[in-house]
């Protein structure tokens, strides 16, 4: 018995595999700036896939959407000054 693929089983695994392939990159390769802006890249669409297709808020209140779609645009940019700035994020962050 042949049972089919949803497309919801589908896109479970794309995310399993960009996580998995995440995992790898970042445990195998010397971080640089373009290392962070590929996972950061894949973090926001994988964002997406879930707000999109797990969440169900494709005919929610497009405010809540707007806000959700917003957190998966600010956190990876956070990801990305973060590691692109650190001194000057470690002096703004510090208690003098």
């Amino acid at each position: 018995m042949t049972l089919p693929i949803r497309r919801i089983d589908t896109v479970w695994l794309l995310l399993m595999a960009i996580t998995i392939g995440n995992a790898v990159i970042t445990e195998t390769v010397e971080p640089s700036l373009l290392i962070i802006v590929i996972v950061a890249i894949s973090l926001a669409f994988k964002g997406w896939m879930v707000v999109g297709h797990f969440m169900e808020l494709k005919n929610a209140n497009a405010k809540i959407k707007a806000w959700m779609n917003a957190y998966f645009i600010v956190i990876p940019l956070l990801v990305i000054i973060i590691h692109a700035f650190p001194e000057w994020i470690a002096s703004m962050t510090t208690l003098r």
